[in-house]
């Protein structure tokens, strides 16, 4: 509660701003994630802010900030979910979050398009099979159809051997979970 107290004061200004990016954005924090959120939502320029977190994360020497970086993501996502594609796409273009991708993703509320976008990843090997079933904990993919969450699982049991196969059962176990009904193409596919 305080750090976001604290995030809604230094978000008006934009030099606090800046510095508060430059401190926090580089270390392992208590509370980093709610600040970065609260900060996100408020600053004027969400998008500058986060390539701002990027900047620092990379310039870093032990890259501690991902959890602000999750902070800032998440709270851009709801601010404007346009916004939180362009700096997905900020992250992804980043050589120093290239191993956090399920990160990034996990830290945005997961549409169909950006399940696609993982299913891209997946092909091309910037997403490692076994890191998607974070994609499904908390709930992460409940809101998507069916023919989505096959999409993402037929890409692991096709072309990611047994780690795919694994995957994909544990990321329906998930999605499933809070459904009283199996969908019929989803029961097919199991």
């Amino acid at each position: 509660r305080k750090a976001r107290e604290v995030a809604e004061q230094i978000a008006v200004d934009t030099e606090l701003s800046h510095c508060a990016i430059q401190v926090m954005a580089a270390e392992e924090l208590h509370n980093a994630f709610p600040f970065a959120h609260e900060l996100a939502m408020r600053v004027d320029d969400p998008v500058k802010a986060f390539k701002k977190s990027v900047k620092v994360f990379e310039e870093s020497v032990e890259r501690k900030g991902i959890q602000f970086i999750r902070g800032m993501l998440t709270g851009i996502d709801e601010r404007d979910n346009t916004l939180a594609g362009e700096c997905i796409q900020i992250a992804l273009n980043s050589e120093s979050l290239k191993n956090q991708m399920v990160n990034i993703y996990t830290a945005v509320k997961m549409s169909d398009e950006r399940l696609k976008e993982i299913v891209q990843s997946l092909q091309v090997g910037t997403v490692a099979a076994a890191d998607c079933v974070f994609l499904s904990y908390g709930r992460g993919l409940e809101n998507l159809c069916t023919e989505s969450i096959l999409l993402l699982v037929n890409e692991l049991v096709n072309n990611h051997g047994a780690e795919g196969s694994w995957t994909s059962l544990e990321i329906v176990s998930m999605y499933q979970h809070s459904r009283s009904d199996l969908d019929k193409p989803l029961a097919e596919w199991i």
